[in-house]
C-alpha cells in the first residue's frame, strides 16, 4: 500500500498488516461480501472510494480504515490511534481535501438564487457544506487558521444562504467562524 502511493506520508506510521473490520447488525449481505472481496484482492493497486451513503449503507464498520478526501471516503489499511477515535468519528486528509475543494470540485449554480433545487438535491448540498465544515474544523485543530478561514469563506461564496437556505451545517459553520474570530 505504501509502495503504490495509497497512504499519505503523514499516515504511513499507522499502516497495519491486518484490517479487523467489525460486522454491524450481526450479518453480512452480498454488497458487504463484494466490498470485502474488493479490499482483500485489490492489492492496493488503485484507491477504493465510497461516498457517505455507500459507507453508511454497509454492514461493515470501516470508520477506522477510511480517510475523507473531499466528499468521499477512501479505504486504506491504516488504523487511527485510539486518541483520534475518541475525538471525532471521521479521519480527514486536510491537504488532499483542501486541493479537492479549491481546485477540483465543481459548484455549478449553487450560488444562483434563481435555480430551484428539489429536497433530494438540497440534501446532497447539505453533504457538501458538511464536508467543507469538517475540513475547516480539521484545519482549525491543526492550527492552520488561514486556510480554515479561506475554506469557510469559499463555502459561503459557493453555497450562499440566498440560494440554499439554512440547515444544520450552517449552525456548524457558525461555530467554526467563532473559533476563527470571524
Amino acid at each position: 500500500a505504501i509502495a503504490s502511493g495509497q497512504i499519505p506520508e503523514d499516515m504511513q506510521d499507522q499502516v497495519v498488516d491486518r484490517m479487523e473490520i467489525p460486522v454491524l447488525k450481526g450479518r453480512l449481505e452480498k454488497k458487504d461480501l463484494m466490498l470485502l472481496d474488493l479490499i482483500a484482492n485489490s492489492d492496493w493497486s488503485r484507491p477504493i472510494y465510497l461516498n457517505n451513503t455507500s459507507l453508511s449503507g454497509t454492514n461493515l464498520d470501516l470508520r477506522n480504515y477510511v480517510i475523507q478526501e473531499g466528499s468521499v471516503f477512501r479505504i486504506v489499511p491504516i488504523r487511527r490511534p485510539e486518541m483520534l477515535q475518541q475525538l471525532r468519528e471521521e479521519n480527514l486528509s486536510t491537504d488532499r481535501s483542501y486541493e479537492i475543494v479549491k481546485e477540483r470540485f465543481s459548484f455549478k449554480n449553487l450560488d444562483n438564487p434563481g435555480v430551484y433545487y428539489t429536497e433530494d438535491y438540497r440534501r446532497i448540498v447539505l453533504n457538501h457544506r458538511t464536508w467543507m465544515n469538517s475540513l475547516a474544523q480539521f484545519l482549525v485543530d491543526e492550527g492552520d487558521m488561514e486556510r480554515a478561514e479561506e475554506v469557510i469563506r469559499f463555502n459561503l461564496e459557493k453555497i450562499p444562504d440566498e440560494s440554499l437556505y439554512y440547515d444544520y451545517a450552517t449552525a456548524q459553520q457558525v461555530g467554526i467562524m467563532f473559533q476563527l474570530g470571524m
